[in-house]
């Protein structure tokens, strides 16, 4: 994860977002770095938007002080400074904690929108890096990207230790990283958006290779020391394409309309995940697609890879459709890319039928009336026999203007989930499930929470 501001850990004091998200081992740097709970001030009631809310200060309980906070010190002020053009909403929930992370003194804390501090609950993971950082057995680091192109060396712009050119390739998830040392080799797998971090017990030089199926990465000596983490990026060769046309039921070509790429292998790794490899759009002047980038792996072409619905984002009526192979048969047909530098074309996917859709309603609000402006609604139409892929709707609010009040359409021979929550989790109070079998009835349901 990366979280941190282009002038290093201070808020940014501009009206529009200028914000970069660092990676943990920045956050080490920082001046002063501790965990602290709010026990005043912040964002105090779900009743206020973090994006709007008129706070000025934040009082926090120093649990753990890693750098820069006196032992004797049991509590610290953070200054808060909301502005237009905020990167994102304040943090400094009452009662949450935090790992804070700045380059200035205690006595002179100050944040807003651009913030470096990160919620311990959601970042268990970065946590445990700081905590261990500062043990007696800290471990090493080697962290970094991985990333596929045609051309790994201009991928990397002929620099392993900044940010990979993912304009000319693709971030690769489930990479395995492997680094080995005196016989010992230690592996970690990259993450949704290509980053990876593996820890090793010891100072010294490693052999790290990356691998995924068939592709290998070039093996370079990695210098680690213990007392700062060591970037590394790696590209591997993946040159593979699948092209084609998307068709209307007419075999007319379809402009400016979705096609995604079900990757099989990850929905097998990572069931209930919608496993996008990508989703692309047709060309709009002959309906043709290409994706590039393609690793070895098994594949689903899909139009509409979303699925039926109408949201505030637009509208996809339409049922998906799988590419099949053939006219006379609507079975799935698998694509499988077996080694690195095949191209598919010819690939060609028709639109799947219009689709019977029901309305939602959802309102969320408080006790007198009042809407809740951070409320998500989130709706999933379930999988179907003939339709293996749920439809997910997220529609999230955090809008001073929005009433609390959500409109949408769905698929109307799915069994629907419907969640309602606080976007930030404030509280586990505010929190509501329901289920729907299916109909072409409306769905209008009302929650009323109590702040």
């Amino acid at each position: 994860m990366r979280i941190l501001l282009i002038a290093l850990f201070a808020a940014a004091e501009a009206n529009a977002c200028s914000c970069r998200m660092p990676d943990i081992f920045e956050l080490l740097q920082a001046k002063t770095l501790f965990i602290g709970e709010v026990i005043d001030g912040g964002i105090v009631s779900v009743r206020d938007d973090p994006w709007y809310a008129d706070v000025t200060s934040a009082r926090l309980s120093v649990v753990k002080s890693f750098r820069g906070i006196p032992k004797a010190l049991k509590t610290v002020d953070i200054k808060l400074r909301p502005s237009n053009g905020m990167c994102a909403p304040l943090p400094y929930h009452l009662g949450r904690r935090y790992l804070v992370a700045m380059n200035t003194g205690y006595s002179e804390l100050y944040d807003n929108g651009c913030s470096s501090s990160v919620d311990v609950e959601d970042t268990p993971e970065d946590v445990e890096v700081v905590r261990q950082h500062f043990s007696k057995s800290r471990p090493g680091y080697i962290a970094g990207m991985v990333v596929g192109s045609d051309d790994p060396d201009a991928t990397l712009k002929g620099n392993p230790f900044d940010f990979p050119d993912t304009r000319s390739g693709r971030v690769l998830s489930g990479v395995t990283i492997s680094a080995t040392r005196n016989g010992k080799t230690y592996n970690t797998l990259s993450d949704q958006s290509g980053d990876y971090r593996l820890a090793v017990p010891e100072a010294g030089i490693y052999q790290v290779l990356a691998t995924y199926k068939l592709h290998t990465s070039k093996r370079i000596a990695v210098a680690v020391s213990l007392d700062q983490p060591v970037r590394r990026n790696f590209a591997m060769q993946v040159s593979s394409t699948i092209s084609g046309r998307l068709l209307g039921r007419n075999n007319q070509p379809v402009l400016n309309a979705k096609v995604g790429l079900v990757d099989l292998d990850r929905l097998k790794a990572e069931p209930g995940k919608l496993p996008w490899l990508e989703i692309a759009t047709s060309s709009s002047s002959d309906g043709s697609f290409q994706f590039r980038y393609v690793p070895v792996g098994r594949y689903l072409l899909v139009s509409n890879p979303n699925g039926p619905q109408v949201t505030r984002m637009g509208e996809n009526p339409g049922e998906r459709s799988y590419y099949s192979g053939r006219p006379d048969t609507s079975k799935p047909q698998v694509l499988e890319v077996t080694f690195d530098g095949v191209h598919l074309a010819g690939v060609d996917v028709k639109q799947g039928k219009p689709s019977i859709l029901r309305p939602v309603n959802v309102r969320v609000e408080f006790p007198d009336g009042v809407g809740m402006k951070s409320a998500e609604v989130k709706c999933t139409a379930l999988p179907t026999e003939s339709d293996q892929l749920p439809v997910v709707l997220d529609v999230f609010y955090s809008n001073d203007k929005h009433d609390g009040t959500f409109d949408f359409q769905v698929p109307a021979d799915r069994k629907l989930e419907i969640e309602i929550k606080d976007i930030y989790l404030r509280t586990k109070k505010v929190y509501f499930k329901s289920e729907h079998e299916p109909g072409t009835a409306p769905i209008k349901l009302k929650y009323v929470v109590t702040p």
